[in-house]
């Protein structure tokens, strides 16, 4: 844990030095593709084989264009398919035939879109759906060419808002 926290201190920098480099009239939009599991949920570590929150809420810092909304927090839900919408949306392109939609601006009180998730990796396959707040992970039939697909399927998972429903 104290590897990835150094790693994270050290991505925070250069994310300055770069927003130092463009200046601040250019619109920026900085994400990770996941997060990192460090113990939870039966001591999973990592990522790559499950969908608990530690590993889909991920951070986006959005510098929007012209300055506006600075220094604004928005815990609304969006998809990392809303990132390459909004970036098209910002040059004055139609967003066509994405998935995702241009972020919603802070404060218009649009309520968060039905957010969907996979997981199609290793160990089991799962989808999911976040409503928030709720979120539903299913686990998939699979064909067990995965070792760790072998040892029993896990059941589907609900949760509503701070409690957890396990399906066995």
């Amino acid at each position: 844990k104290v590897l990835h926290q150094a790693d994270t201190r050290y991505g925070d920098e250069r994310v300055r030095d770069f927003l130092d480099l463009v200046g601040d009239d250019v619109p920026v939009i900085v994400v990770s593709d996941h997060g990192e599991a460090f113990g939870e949920h039966d001591n999973i570590f990592l990522h790559g084989d499950h969908m608990y929150d530690e590993v889909l809420k991920v951070p986006l810092i959005v510098r929007w264009p012209e300055g506006a909304h600075p220094n604004t927090v928005d815990e609304r839900p969006v998809g990392l398919a809303d990132v390459g919408a909004t970036l098209l949306d910002w040059a004055g392109l139609e967003t066509g035939a994405l998935d995702g939609v241009p972020l919603p601006q802070p404060g218009d009180g649009e309520a968060p879109r039905r957010q969907y998730f996979e997981h199609i990796y290793k160990g089991f396959d799962r989808v999911g759906v976040l409503e928030a707040p709720h979120k539903l992970i299913r686990t998939l039939p699979t064909l067990g060419v995965d070792l760790r697909a072998r040892k029993g399927t896990p059941g589907d998972e609900l949760f509503l808002s701070l409690i957890h429903i396990s399906e066995p």
